[in-house]
């Protein structure tokens, strides 16, 4: 994995050159190389020998369990998932799924209590939670996690709910 970091005004010389030739003007110095291919096939080899997808398809029925139990909160108004992601929606009015305002960033309150009590979630302004635990969780971090999401919802509705 990586990232990079520039000034706007590189940024702003590097989007107009990319825009004139159609391509994104940037590429990286070790993009295909030899040891990074290397690294990527062991990587492969040791998803294998751990049978990373077995383990995933097995965990994948209780996290999805728990996401779409959340369906009984009064701020969610639809999950949908695949394996271990999962987006949730958050509504003002589960009758009519009318969203909150974006004003009050409802979604980043949500993923903010989650960041307090240890899970990691993203925020997807206006309305959405954006939830994919690591490949490797366990059944019981599982229930953890859902149980920590399902607090910071509480938390979010004590404090939103007067202004329905």
């Amino acid at each position: 994995m990586s990232a990079i970091m520039f000034r706007q005004t590189f940024f702003d010389d590097l989007k107009q050159t990319s825009d004139a030739a159609g391509v994104l003007g940037h590429g990286f110095t070790y993009a295909g190389h030899p040891v990074g291919a290397a690294v990527a096939l062991e990587a492969i080899k040791i998803y294998d020998d751990i049978d990373l997808l077995g383990h995933v398809q097995r965990v994948a029925r209780s996290f999805l369990a728990g996401c779409e139990a959340l369906m009984d909160h009064p701020l969610v108004g639809e999950v949908r998932g695949i394996g271990l992601f999962c987006g949730i929606q958050l509504v003002q009015d589960k009758t009519n799924r009318a969203l909150w305002d974006p004003a009050l960033k409802v979604g980043t309150m949500v993923q903010d209590r989650a960041h307090e009590r240890g899970l990691y979630l993203r925020s997807i302004p206006p309305d959405r939670i954006s939830f994919m635990p690591p490949l490797i969780i366990s059944e019981d971090e599982v229930a953890e996690a859902t149980a920590i999401l399902k607090a910071a919802l509480d938390d979010v509705w004590a404090e939103v709910k007067g202004r329905v």
